[in-house]
């Protein structure tokens, strides 16, 4: 008996029609995951409709299509993910990249641009609170060189991933692991301003912890879990990918959506220097009361509520 040959045609056809049900874009799924596995670009699939695969590539194909019909993302799929032009590994340890968080890189870069004062000799300081992949922080240390980038996570698996990214990317990051600005507690950082012995948290003074030996930074930025997962269906097309994404990187493990952004604001004063700036991604339904929070806490800055591009709120700038 002959063996069947498939063209990348045929395969395609045939896997398309594997991913109708579980996919809302079969098609891109399918031309995805095949010029990955040919390691070529996805025009190559047009321009050579015919190529025969070969045995290896097509039960590559087939298994990669098989991971992807139970609902797997692409990414964890083949362990890339494009971030502001560059690559990331990722894997079920961290959340996935989404392109709505560049939005957060932009507003960072224009505030650093427009707002910072131009003669301020000290050198940046960027604190990112749950780093997952560390995307927001290599992105930033790489288009901002000069800059000192300290990035937290409770997740010490998320934080061999971001370890990674940054060894690969080739950016320096110090790395903290704790939760929240807690992480900041666990080792020496880096000299500078020390922060005030007693500072004021929700209208009560508090005595540091004596333990703080670290500065105050000029920017802090997060995506920190804010997905209320009982307005979502995960076994739709669209939502069936958070099945596999880490729940504690989606949502909070205690409290509400907004939890770990309230807390975030509530903390926040003692750990940006009086000029600095904090940015919080947040969730498309939360910007009223994010915008609230941050105003009764920093009642002399600017707070704004800054859209996708999608129209969505998506970003809370305090500046």
């Amino acid at each position: 008996m002959n063996k069947k040959l498939y063209t990348i045609t045929s395969a395609l056809t045939e896997t398309i029609r594997l991913l109708e049900g579980c996919s809302t874009t079969p098609i891109l799924d399918s031309e995805v995951l095949l010029s990955f596995v040919l390691q070529k670009p996805t025009s190559f699939l047009l321009s050579h409709s015919e190529y025969e695969l070969t045995d290896i590539e097509y039960t590559q194909f087939k298994k990669n299509i098989t991971k992807r019909k139970t609902g797997m993302p692409i990414a964890y799929i083949h362990h890339q993910k494009e971030f502001y032009g560059r690559t990331f590994y990722v894997d079920e340890r961290v959340l996935i990249p989404r392109p709505e968080t560049e939005l957060l890189i932009e507003e960072v870069l224009r505030y650093v641009q427009n707002q910072r004062p131009r003669e301020a000799s000290s050198p940046l300081r960027i604190l990112d609170i749950g780093t997952g992949s560390g995307c927001i922080a290599v992105t930033l240390k790489k288009e901002l060189p000069s800059a000192q980038v300290i990035a937290t996570d409770i997740s010490t698996q998320a934080l061999e991933v971001a370890t990674y990214n940054a060894q690969l990317i080739d950016a320096d990051i110090q790395f903290q692991q704790g939760n929240l600005f807690n992480a900041l507690l666990a080792g020496d950082a880096v000299g500078g301003i020390p922060l005030p012995a007693v500072y004021e948290d929700n209208g009560i003074r508090r005595r540091q912890d004596p333990r703080v030996k670290f500065m105050q930074f000029d920017i802090i930025v997060s995506n920190p879990p804010y997905v209320d997962m009982n307005t979502l269906d995960i076994n739709t097309k669209e939502s069936a990918s958070l099945r596999f994404e880490p729940q504690n990187a989606l949502k909070p493990t205690e409290g509400d959506a907004l939890s770990i952004i309230t807390s975030i604001i509530q903390q926040a004063p003692i750990w940006l220097k009086p000029q600095g700036a904090l940015f919080i991604e947040i969730g498309e339904n939360q910007g009223a009361q994010a915008q609230l929070l941050a105003q009764k806490k920093f009642p002399q800055k600017n707070i704004a509520i800054i859209q996708d591009l999608a129209r969505l709120p998506r970003l809370l700038s305090i500046q």
